[in-house]
């Protein structure tokens, strides 16, 4: 045999040499060879066979199925029989021929294989169990096997390159099987690290091949991946094998002529088996796993490699829990790696599921220590610069995470901040958006997963334009992330109090973020606006304004955006707002707020979105404008604002309200602060009142009459004209006619006194004033009253306090007119002979005397002896002197009289010492006359004396009479302030917003209202009582807010410049309030033990509590420090009871906390409904509550009053709002919040069951109250239809509740809703988009669905259902009725929808729907079956007619412009269903029980259907 294999040449071999060698080998005597054959000869005839076909000219010439392949395969055939017959027959040894055949099988390797090659191999493996011995290699035969698969050539072979990767894509994997697979000692180490070798191998042999080749590779090493569970490198055990499998990995991809063909699909598998590493390998492993990591991210190449980047996020997750504790350089290597790849990687988009992932991964098993802080810095800072919404995210988080705010040691780190802060200035983040389509565009291009169809898409994917930009939301997101770290970042800041080291830096980003003119990037600015505290930067404001004016002064910036609008009018807000007075503010910051107003109201400007109908930009500023004007008059600068109120007044005519408004506003601001800015243009505003009357106008008139009276005197009869017809402001048209009296009274003309005497003198409450202006206007020109004298002195009315004005008056005219004395002098007389008053009879006394003086005392001469006896018998000593002093007037004793005497007596002594000087002979002779002069003039002394002392008296009762008449026209009471009298004058006529709602808005009752109505002074009534109770300053206080919220701005400035008034008379001591605690306790007194109780265990927790009584002391304001309080807090813990829902106090403290966006916790003290009744029911009805009371075997051992575990949830809703527990304050005994802590506090636990019985007792009574039947929810942009529809269901003789028909001036909105919605039957759901907007909307509606109320949607506008939002849970399951298709339908309410309607409502109601025959009879049988049952024979009631007008009630108490209309009803064709009993029948006599028993069998299947059909989700 060794012959004819020599003979033959199989490298060029054809068709027939194949066939004469096939025939040799067949003649062959084999039976003699096998007798003979030996060891050595197999190995010679192997050795000869070797070199016949291991050669590179062998595989090069002959392929597969090739007359040489053929030759091969057959002498390989005859060798391994031969070989098997030697075994057989014990000729030769199974183990020496096993090795000579592996050493064939290595050769055969070594030489290529070519594709005729594996045809030889598959023979061999046949021979003798050669594949058993395969499959047992190990050791040296082993390492043998896998350097012959590594010493693997590529030669070409003669065929094409598709056939041939083809072949070898299906023969190339035999060998790794043949020695891999079904083996059970893969695990053994030497083994697995040969194999890892080998797998290793065929990734980095694809640099040595044809590309077609990989594939084939590919296979060879999928050998080794199931064999390993399809992951070789989990679980191995050599980490220094592991580590330079890493490094050969990173240097092929690292190579430059990476990737080729499937390399990038190969290596990327391979990285991410290594990434799946888990436990103490992956520790050991960390260094080289950070090093790979780095080497990927940051070549060239990354892109490509973005798949295989993504291998590295899971790594924290195949940590052990305790591994970075253990070994704390992890934290540190991937810190220092991960700061270095983000600051230096130039696809920031590879890193986004991969550094985010990392960190959310490591926050379980990671706690900050010491130190840390300086890795994390530098990591935060590179994390700011990408503008990714993963990145941002994180960094937002990060600063967010409470285990980490102790580290940061933000005090010592201010610069770290700033830097913070200038890269998130820095950061490229996007500007615009695009569709979610573009993305996906890029996304779906690269993930074609098939081997061929990638390879046809290469070309079109090339070219296809895929977008630049990413998804809108992403970038919206990223910007948002952005916004939201800024926002951590001031909230940290702020809790150390050091958030003024920060503002500046902050502030100027902001605006730098503005000028990039993006709606995204105003996006990421608007979520922390609301934060920033400008007054801890005033130092940049003027800057700003700088940078701002270009911006708002610009049309093209997108200000039409709601998030870029709201910055724009927030920052212009904080250019005026952040300053503490007026006299603060820059020059230049108010020239340019000026300014931006200005070109704001430029004609032509765009104010109104015609998009939507809502402000632009530029009218929101305008708008704000008062504000403004507001600070400088406040602040004592108002001629700042000069520029701006004359641009103002342009609106006074607009179409618009809201330019009105702010033009009106501004106005009376200025006038009734600063009046002397508004003189120039008095005239204006005059003429503006003239053709719109206005009170607000008319308000601060008579502060401006004073400096401009010529600009009335001007328009004075257009002005009287005006007034007459203007009821409203007839009491502040007083104060203007008053004010011009007292410094110009000669302008109270003829006209004047008549617009004043015809409309004014009748009522009453004007009577005084018009009397006061008269008299000073009578002292220049008393001719403008003769004509009323008759009038005046004919009034019967006049009361004591107007008595002093009339007889002036009086007095005045009949000074000049003659004709009068007689009546005047008999009118005084008259009045004191019925007098009773005191001071009523000391000013006709006066009068008396003045009349004395004009005309002498002849008049008095009939009158003597009356005036004599009422000296006499007068008890007054003030009366009795004044008596005395007119009497003296009267018979010539008056101080003028004895005045003349002592001159007379003064020339008698002149003229008797001339002649003493004359003569000296007859001085002896005069001495005795002398004497008897001397005597007279001492007599004459002695009366003078008495005189005088006379005179003294009357002097004496003169000041006190004008003393009382003072405090008469002063109107002053015993309690109330001096300034009172100017804001009862306008507070008692009767509006809408009078004294009766201030009295409300102080908390009194209905009870003390009409009490004080029968009062001739009701609002002065109210304000001495309000005085008296209250310290001045927190009643002060209370005074101005009412009137305030009441929008009675001109009450409110006369209370203003009062307090004003008084401001310099003490210097205020600078209060320097402490930060309020983050928990504000909001109680009822009645509840105080407990809730220090609460409080107390709460400070044990280690948290700090606002309570009145610990942080208010004598002398605080009331309203400030609740306020301030309920600012500062992160969460109202509200204790809730019958009293608490009922406090006016509490109530305002919940309102404001709503306002506010405060979390509240509510905690239930006793056992009670929920919501509870009143204006919390529709606030609380959103809320679930924690019960804080105990129950049957929750006591516990000491004196706390609520279940163990209540307490905990409590805690644990805290942790959930983010209020961290200080810990320096939580107690030893107190670390864990189940352990009970010994108070000393106690507790009357009796009184709380008394006050529950009489909650109880009280609900049983309100019950009794009725309700409409039906509920109607509505939002304002549908009022007119809504209206309509109230008046269709009334006239049916339905009761219905709807706002504007339900609630006057005063009324608490939340708690006509609640008592409306818990006393009807039904609620009728009126849903438009506004509507599901709607907050006050979804509150009726939870509340309805908290109180099991039935509701019937009435979708008035197309749109999706349910609707989307918070109500979407209650309206899931309701069939709603359709009124959208026909508008009209909505105003005449009739038609089949309007039956479908009734029908539906029927079924929660009782409806008559059948004849009047039938219902007699059903009647006549609930009649007798009632008899029977209960003996009642009494007549059933009668239906009652409903009739319900509206009334106008404030725009704060309603919810939506304009007042109700008439609206025409036209007739259903269909029968109208009319109730059994009306609302009022139902309320006086109660329903029979066995008549609604029997409607209830009735209505019970239909009930029943509708239950099915519109069963709603309960939402609290």
């Amino acid at each position: 045999m060794e012959k004819i294999i020599t003979k033959y040449d199989y490298a060029n071999g054809n068709d027939d040499t194949e066939s004469a060698l096939q025939d040799e080998l067949h003649d062959l005597d084999t039976d003699e060879i096998e007798e003979k054959i030996k060891i050595s000869d197999i190995k010679n005839i192997i050795n000869i066979y070797m070199k016949k076909i291991c050669l590179e000219e062998y595989v090069k010439k002959v392929p597969r199925d090739s007359p040489g392949g053929y030759m091969a395969t057959m002498t390989c055939r005859q060798l391994c029989d031969l070989i098997d017959n030697g075994v057989e027959n014990e000729k030769l040894s199974k183990t020496d021929c096993q090795d000579c055949l592996f050493d064939l099988y290595l050769a055969i390797i070594r030489a290529g294989p070519g594709t005729a090659h594996y045809e030889v191999l598959e023979k061999i493996g046949d021979c003798i169990e050669m594949d058993n011995y395969l499959k047992n290699l190990k050791g040296e035969k082993l390492q043998q096997m896998a350097s012959a698969v590594m010493e693997h050539k590529y030669i070409k072979e003669n065929m094409e390159m598709e056939d041939y990767a083809s072949l070898m894509n299906s023969y190339m994997s035999r060998i790794p099987q043949s020695f891999a697979d079904d083996r059970e000692d893969i695990r053994d180490p030497a083994i697995w690290t040969v194999f890892l070798d080998l797998y290793l191998y065929y990734l980095l042999h694809t640099k040595d091949v044809p590309d077609e080749l990989h594939e084939a590779l590919g296979y060879c090493g999928n050998t080794f991946w199931y064999l390993y569970d399809r992951n070789p490198y989990k679980g191995f055990p050599d980490t220094k094998v592991l580590g330079q499998h890493m490094q050969k990995i990173a240097a092929f991809i690292l190579s430059p002529e990476f990737p080729r063909g499937r390399q990038l699909e190969r290596a990327t598998d391979y990285v991410e088996y290594l990434a799946q590493i888990e436990g103490d390998t992956l520790v050991e492993l960390w260094p080289e796993m950070m090093a790979l990591f780095k080497a990927l991210s940051l070549c060239k190449k990354a892109n490509e490699m973005s798949k295989m980047i993504r291998g590295f996020r899971y790594l924290f997750d195949k940590l052990d829990d305790k591994a970075m504790e253990k070994n704390p350089k992890i934290f540190k290597s991937w810190a220092e790696t991960v700061t270095e790849v983000v600051e230096k990687i130039e696809n920031f988009r590879l890193l986004d599921d991969v550094v985010p992932r990392m960190i959310s991964d490591m926050d379980s098993k990671y706690k900050p220590a010491k130190g840390d802080e300086k890795y994390w810095f530098p990591l935060l800072k590179a994390m700011w610069l990408i503008p990714s919404k993963e990145f941002l995210y994180r960094v937002r988080k990060i600063l967010d995470d409470t285990k980490f705010r102790r580290m940061w040691n933000w005090k010592e780190n201010i610069q770290e901040a700033k830097d913070m802060i200038a890269n998130a200035e820095k950061v490229d983040l996007p500007l615009e958006g695009d569709d979610r389509d573009e993305r996906d565009a890029n996304s779906e291009c690269g993930n074609a997963e098939n081997i061929q169809e990638a390879k046809d898409m290469i070309a079109n994917a090339e070219k296809v334009d895929l977008p630049l930009e990413g998804d809108d939301r992403d970038e919206r997101d990223a910007n948002s992330e952005c916004g939201n770290a800024v926002k951590e970042l001031i909230e940290m800041f702020k809790i150390l109090k050091i958030e003024h080291l920060i503002m500046p830096d902050i502030a100027r980003m902001s605006l730098s973020r503005m000028e990039k003119r993006s709606i995204l990037q105003n996006y990421m600015v608007e979520q922390y606006f609301g934060d920033m505290d400008f007054q801890k930067c005033t130092d940049v404001l003027p800057e700003l304004a700088r940078r701002f004016e270009p911006l708002i002064t610009d049309e093209d910036y997108p200000w039409l955006d709601n998030w870029v609008r709201s910055n724009g009018v927030d920052l212009f807000n904080y250019f005026t707002e952040s300053y503490k007075s007026s006299e603060d503010i820059p020059d230049e910051v108010n020239q340019t707020v000026i300014r931006i107003l200005n070109f704001c109201m430029e004609d032509g400007r765009e104010l109104i979105n015609l998009e939507d109908g809502s402000d632009t930009v530029w009218g929101m500023i305008i708008r704000n404008s008062p504000s403004f004007v507001g600070k400088h008059c406040n602040g004592g600068t108002g001629k700042v604002c000069v520029p701006v109120l004359e641009k103002l007044l342009k609106y006074r005519h607009s179409d618009e309200e809201f330019l009105r408004e702010a033009c009106t506003n501004s106005m009376q601001m200025a006038g009734h602060i600063c009046p002397e800015i508004c003189a120039d243009f008095f005239g204006s505003l005059l003429d503006w009142y003239i053709e719109e009357p206005s009170m607000d106008l008319m308000s601060f008139f008579y502060r401006l009459v004073e400096l401009s009276p010529n600009a009335l005197k001007s328009r004075m009869d257009k002005f009287l004209d005006t007034c007459k017809d203007d009821k409203e402001t007839w009491t502040l048209q007083i104060q203007v006619f008053y004010a011009l009296s007292n410094k110009y009274p000669e302008m109270i003309t003829q006209k004047v006194a008549d617009t004043l005497m015809n409309y004014h003198y009748s009522d009453s409450n004007s009577r005084i004033q018009v009397l006061m202006i008269m008299e000073k206007a009578t002292k220049v020109n008393p001719i403008i009253f003769e004509k009323y004298m008759d009038k005046l002195i004919g009034d019967k009315s006049v009361v004591a306090m107007e008595q002093h004005f009339v007889n002036n008056t009086l007095v005045n005219v009949t000074k000049e007119i003659k004709k009068f004395k007689d009546p005047v002098f008999n009118y005084f007389m008259s009045v004191l002979k019925v007098a009773t008053d005191v001071t009523q009879v000391s000013v006709t006394l006066i009068g008396l005397r003045d009349l004395c003086v004009i005309y002498g005392p002849e008049m008095f001469g009939p009158h003597m002896d009356y005036l004599t006896q009422k000296k006499q018998n007068e008890q007054s000593t003030t009366i009795q002197q004044q008596i005395v002093a007119l009497i003296d007037q009267i018979e010539g004793r008056s101080l003028e009289t004895v005045a003349q005497d002592v001159k007379e007596t003064q020339e008698d002594v002149e003229q008797l010492d001339e002649r003493v000087t004359g003569t000296e002979v007859a001085v002896v002779g005069l001495t005795t006359r002398v004497d008897e002069h001397d005597e007279n003039i001492e007599e004459l002394g002695e009366g003078l004396d008495t005189v005088t002392q006379r005179v003294d008296f009357a002097e004496k009762d003169i000041e006190e009479t004008k003393i009382k008449v003072e405090e008469v026209d002063m109107k002053t009471m015993t309690n109330a302030p001096r300034w009172s009298r100017d804001l009862t004058k306008i507070m008692n006529p009767q509006t809408e917003h009078d004294w009766r709602l201030l009295a409300q808005r102080l908390g009194y009752s209905n009870d003390d209202i009409r009490a004080w109505a029968s009062q001739h002074d009701p609002c002065m009534a109210v304000l001495s009582e309000w005085y008296a109770t209250h310290k001045t300053r927190e009643a002060n206080y209370a005074v101005l807010t009412a009137l305030q919220e009441m929008n009675r701005m001109d009450g409110a400035a006369i209370v203003e410049n009062a307090m004003k008034a008084v401001a310099d008379v003490v210097e205020d001591e600078e209060v320097d309030y402490a930060s309020p605690p983050a928990v504000f306790l909001s109680y009822q007194w009645g509840h105080q033990d407990e809730v220090k109780l609460i409080r107390n265990h709460l400070q044990m927790a280690g948290y700090e509590c606002w309570m009145d009584i610990g942080q208010m002391g004598g002398g605080d304001k009331l309203f400030e420090k609740i306020d301030n309080g309920i600012r500062g807090a992160k969460v109202i813990i509200c204790c809730v009871s019958e009293k608490y829902a009922q406090s006016p106090n509490c109530n305002r403290e919940v309102n404001l906390s709503v306002s506010l966006g405060k979390p509240m916790i509510p905690l239930l003290m006793e056992k009670m409904g929920w919501p509870p009744k009143g204006s919390m029911g529709p606030i609380f009805s959103e809320y679930l509550f924690v019960r804080f009371f105990q129950r049957a075997g929750e006591e516990t051992d000491d004196n706390r009053i609520w279940p163990v575990a209540k307490f905990q949830e409590m805690l644990m809703q805290l942790n959930c709002y983010g209020i961290l527990p200080d810990e320096t304050l939580i107690d030893d005994m107190y670390k864990k919040w189940w352990i009970p802590v010994q108070e000393v506090i106690v507790i009357d636990k009796n009184k709380k069951k008394q006050s529950q019985s009489q909650a109880k007792q009280k609900e049983i009574k309100d019950e009794d109250k009725k309700s409409p039947d039906i509920f109607i929810s509505y939002q304002w942009g549908k009022q007119k239809q809504i209206m309509a529809f109230y008046q269709r269901l009334t006239g049916m003789g339905l009761s219905c509740w709807m706002d504007i028909y339900q609630m006057g001036g005063g009324d608490s909105l939340y708690e006509k809703i609640d008592s409306g919605v818990r006393g009807c039957k039904v609620v009728l759901t009126c849903i438009t988009q506004k509507y599901s907007l709607s907050a006050n909307c979804r509150r009726e509606v939870s509340l309805a669905d908290a109180l099991k109320k039935p509701i019937i949607p009435l979708l008035l506008e197309k749109m999706d259902w349910p609707p989307s939002g918070p109500m979407s849970m209650v309206f899931t399951q309701l069939l709603f009725i359709n009124f959208y298709r026909d508008e009209e339908v909505q105003m005449t309410w009739t038609g089949p929808k309007v039956d479908e309607l009734m029908e539906k409502i029927g079924e929660h109601m009782p409806m008559i729907t059948q004849s009047e025959d039938t219902n007699e009879e059903k009647q006549s049988t609930k009649k007798e079956d009632n008899d029977k049952k209960s003996g009642n024979t009494e007549p059933e009631s009668k239906p009652a007619n409903q009739s319900m007008s509206p009334r106008p009630v404030s725009s704060r108490n309603t919810r939506g412009a304009g007042g109700p209309q008439p609206t025409e009803n036209k007739p259903s064709p269909v029968r109208q269903p009319k109730p059994v009993a009306a609302t009022n029948a139902i309320a006086e006599s109660p329903a029979d029980p066995a008549q609604q028993s029997k409607q209830e069998q009735t209505s019970a299947p239909k009930q029943e259907k509708e239950q099915k059909k519109s069963k709603a989700c309960t939402v609290l």
